[in-house]
């Protein structure tokens, strides 16, 4: 996969129109990563908070920022559940790459993301689009035939229905991390390895009505094709589209 990780010229450009310059302004980075937006934000000006599940991504990433001479507040736990982070603390959110699949209760997590910002406050999110998730053989995962479908022929292979939201689980590779395959979570022989993993397939539907229900306005959406449209077309996954934006702004005036 093709995620953004990083907050794209539009993303920033909507910051700039709807919360003006970031210094001095409160930021949270939920599902960090990489921390390459964490980065990007304190870089504007931003006090920035990041958040994450794996300490050791905020472990390297706390010794980065420390060598880039970046004042960033690391904190770890789950982005669907901070109880000890402030309602209303920050004027601006957003969860960049590829996060809502790890997450069993979309609507819980942007409930909380709507009670950590302030009233007018400016959330982006950026995902994987669920139409590509759909598909077993797209590339993220690995050995020689994972560009083709199940059955070893040269066609793309639905492993699931778009509208199965899951749990889906699949074996990755221990040392790298990468997906290898699907797998069935009542076969014995996999039910219980070390592993395997499991996520969920959101439709778009989803994404845009749990955050209307958190309380948000859809500013703007947009989806975006595959950067590597020859290798797509060469294995005929040319029609599918690689990911989607969605900017949003919480209901209500704020006064900072």
């Amino acid at each position: 996969l093709e995620p953004e990780h990083e907050l794209t010229d539009q993303g920033v450009e909507h910051i700039a129109q709807h919360l003006g310059p970031m210094e001095g302004k409160n930021a949270i980075v939920l599902g960090s990563g990489d921390n390459q937006a964490a980065f990007a934000l304190a870089g504007m000006g931003a006090s920035v908070t990041s958040v994450d599940i794996s300490e050791r991504q905020l472990e390297i990433a706390a010794e980065r920022a420390k060598d880039l001479g970046l004042e960033i507040t690391f904190h770890q736990g789950d982005i669907s559940n901070l109880p000890t982070l402030p309602d209303g603390g920050y004027h601006f959110a957003c969860s960049v790459g590829i996060v809502a699949i790890w997450i069993s209760d979309l609507w819980q997590y942007y409930a909380e993301a709507s009670r950590l910002l302030v009233p007018g406050g400016l959330f982006v999110v950026t995902e994987a689009h669920p139409v590509r998730q759909t598909w077993s053989s797209v590339e993220w995962f690995t050995g020689e035939n994972a560009m083709y479908g199940k059955e070893g022929d040269d066609l793309p292979a639905a492993d699931h229905h778009y509208f199965d939201r899951g749990p889906h689980h699949y074996t990755y590779d221990p040392e790298t991390g990468a997906a290898t395959q699907f797998v069935e979570p009542e076969d014995e022989k996999t039910r219980d390895a070390e592993n395997v993993q499991y996520n969920f397939q959101w439709t778009i539907s989803d994404y845009l009505m749990a955050m209307i229900d958190a309380g948000f306005e859809i500013l703007n959406v947009h989806e975006t094709p595959t950067k590597n449209k020859d290798r797509w077309r060469q294995n005929r996954f040319d029609a599918l589209p690689n990911g989607f934006r969605m900017i949003c702004k919480k209901k209500g005036d704020s006064n900072g």
